[in-house]
């Protein structure tokens, strides 16, 4: 089944293809909807003839819906139902798909491996091999000693931090 982002192409030049200006409504929507099954489906463009049924429009007749497909030349018979004519041409084939699957799992691989090797740079380890605990370092933030407050403390980057903490403190009766 195909994934979320593969389309059925409606190409624009079909506005003015003969062909396509010779087919009825309800062979057009049939085939519309022949190509986004295609699609879903990963089918290359071949339509069981079972699935004909989920593809017709209200009030169109089978037969001479099918009749006009294959006389218009978009559609032939298979043994097994039919294939859309040229559907490389115009839509995105299985193997593309997979491809494209592919090329997406391996730069998910390179991006998962780039972020570790990132983290493991950050924490000192050089090998993936050789796990490391990471040492724990006092935290650089915070003065070493919680003392009282000078005054080259008001232009410090914490000083609002340590007011608003004091501010609460003192509203909740907490110790100082």
């Amino acid at each position: 089944m195909s994934k979320r982002g593969w389309n059925a192409s409606l190409p624009t030049r079909w506005l003015t293809d003969p062909t396509m200006a010779d087919l009825s409504a309800c062979e057009f929507a049939t085939h519309a909807r022949a190509l986004m099954f295609g699609i879903e489906h990963e089918t290359d463009g071949l339509i069981p003839t079972k699935a004909l049924r989920l593809l017709l429009p209200a009030d169109c007749a089978l037969d001479e819906v099918v009749a006009g497909l294959i006389e218009n030349a978009v559609w032939t018979t298979t043994a097994t139902g039919f294939q859309i004519v040229d559907w490389a041409e115009t839509q995105t084939t299985k193997a593309q798909m997979e491809r494209t699957r592919k090329q997406g799992r391996e730069r998910q691989r390179k991006f998962q491996a780039n972020l570790k090797a990132e983290a493991q740079a950050a924490n000192g380890v050089s090998d993936a091999s050789v796990a490391r605990t990471p040492e724990i370092r006092q935290d650089q933030t915070k003065p070493a000693k919680a003392g009282p407050r000078v005054e080259s403390e008001k232009n410090d980057v914490l000083a609002p931090s340590v007011a608003v903490v004091d501010a609460v403190r003192s509203n909740w009766g907490a110790p100082r």
